[in-house]
């Protein structure tokens, strides 16, 4: 439902999505309470005071827009934060509704994309690909921003001891955050076990290597501050 100029205008489910016959949850929908939204009227009850609209068709009008230039790779567009969710976020980006997962929006380690993205916000993407057979469009948000692991040497030098913040585990150790957007991947030192440190802990860590090939920071758990 959209309350616009004091008019109550209601959207059908079957009318939200660009396929009605796409499968989405529910709580997709439901998370997008507060999502600034597209839509064409489809009808109009001046007796109820409310209308009937489309956001499908107005999807349709942005995509055609949006395909008049080819999407080819590298491509920026504006997307808009459509959903929520804490592993999966929904964009819509040129007439695309886009699902994207944590490793598709930031560079770093992020348990809750909740804690760092809302419904309504605008973001810069990049298309990463385009099917025109099936129309699946592949955006990144992580991508059009520059990668925080340029120049990292220079501001954390090898063995340089850098105070820190546990963010996320994988198998074999954790990620801790040097800066925004830049995990250092670490391992525990002798007599350290893993059930002893918890993501939001503090930590001193030393930077032990640098992988240029994957763009990554390595180091080792010194100790808890």
């Amino acid at each position: 439902m959209v309350i616009s100029y004091r008019v109550k205008i209601l959207i059908p489910e079957n009318e939200i999505w660009f396929d009605p016959s796409e499968h989405r949850p529910p709580h997709a929908l439901r998370s997008m309470a507060g999502a600034l939204t597209d839509y064409v009227i489809i009808g109009i009850d001046r007796e109820n005071e409310c209308c009937t609209a489309s956001r499908r068709k107005a999807l349709q009008i942005r995509r055609r827009a949006f395909l008049r230039l080819a999407p080819k790779t590298g491509r920026r567009a504006e997307c808009l934060v459509t959903a929520v969710g804490q592993h999966k976020m929904l964009c819509t980006c040129g007439g695309f509704d886009v699902t994207l997962d944590a490793k598709d929006v930031s560079y770093a380690m992020i348990n809750d994309l909740r804690e760092h993205f809302r419904t309504g916000d605008t973001k810069e993407a990049v298309v990463k690909s385009y099917d025109s057979e099936s129309g699946t469009l592949r955006i990144s948000v992580k991508e059009a921003q520059p990668h925080p692991f340029d120049g990292a040497q220079a501001r954390h030098p090898l063995h340089s001891r850098r105070a820190s913040v546990i963010t996320g585990k994988y198998s074999g150790g954790v990620f801790c955050r040097l800066e925004d957007n830049l995990d250092c991947l670490c391992s525990y030192s002798p007599k350290q076990y893993d059930e002893d440190f918890r993501i939001g802990d503090r930590v001193i860590i030393a930077v032990t290597k640098y992988s240029y090939l994957k763009k990554l920071v390595y180091g080792k758990i010194l100790a808890k501050w």
